[in-house]
């Protein structure tokens, strides 16, 4: 979580967020554009997150955690990929099962829970 990526132009993303209204060439850590992903609701950090981590992955690890409906299938903002069909996929049950384990603890362990309720606390 504390690795850096500097933000280029070439990630600049529309839609929500504050990561596309700084100049480029900034640093954040991954847990930095976790935490703008998380609370504001940034697509350009998800955008790098997704990046970084590989869309497989992502629904890798959503599968592994048990999640039915929850599919990704696109970056954010990807209007050539919704045209063509792909988009973002979850459901209430989803949802209400990755809050029952960010609570228990269980989120991928004890340590990435408690991040997870940090950061929404301040919600």
């Amino acid at each position: 979580l504390s690795d850096a990526i500097t933000v280029t132009e070439a990630m600049k993303t529309g839609g929500d967020g504050v990561l596309k209204e700084l100049n480029s060439e900034h640093h954040f850590t991954l847990k930095e554009l976790a935490t703008l992903m998380i609370i504001v609701s940034d697509n350009q950090a998800t955008n790098i997150l997704i990046d970084f981590l590989g869309m497989e992955n992502i629904n890798f690890l959503g599968k592994e955690l048990g999640l039915r409906e929850t599919f990704l299938e696109r970056r954010m903002m990807d209007a050539e990929a919704s045209k063509n069909g792909y988009d973002n996929y979850t459901s209430a049950d989803d949802i209400s099962l990755l809050l029952k384990l960010i609570y228990q603890e269980k989120l991928i362990n004890k340590e990435a829970s408690q991040l997870i309720k940090n950061m929404v606390a301040h919600l």
